[in-house]
């Protein structure tokens, strides 16, 4: 399931996107100089690209779920660690929004 899921999400950014696995379930998508227009874009693709059910050989498919956060630099402002931790804020808020709808 987290192969399909890396293949998907690296087939949903641009070449000179990066997609790394952090652990367990959690991945990040690092894209340089873009603007918000294109960061939401990128948000939707990703998540309909995620959900798509994930074949199991011999076992059917199952649902995955995504919860996407965000985070962005203005001219390197931020350091990378800073940038990981208000995305990682952004995703559990969205979790939670998903959660209670």
């Amino acid at each position: 399931v987290l192969r399909t899921v890396a293949r998907r999400l690296v087939a949903a950014v641009r070449p000179s996107d990066t997609v790394a696995r952090l652990g367990g379930d959690e991945f990040v998508v690092l894209v340089e100089s873009t603007d918000p227009a294109h960061v939401a874009t990128l948000v939707e693709r990703l998540r309909t690209a995620v959900v798509e059910p994930v074949a199991m050989r011999g076992e059917g498919t199952v649902q995955v779920g995504v919860s996407i956060g965000t985070a962005w630099s203005s001219h390197g402002q931020n350091d990378a660690r800073t940038l990981l931790r208000r995305a990682d804020e952004a995703m559990y808020a969205d979790k939670r929004a998903r959660s209670a709808s």
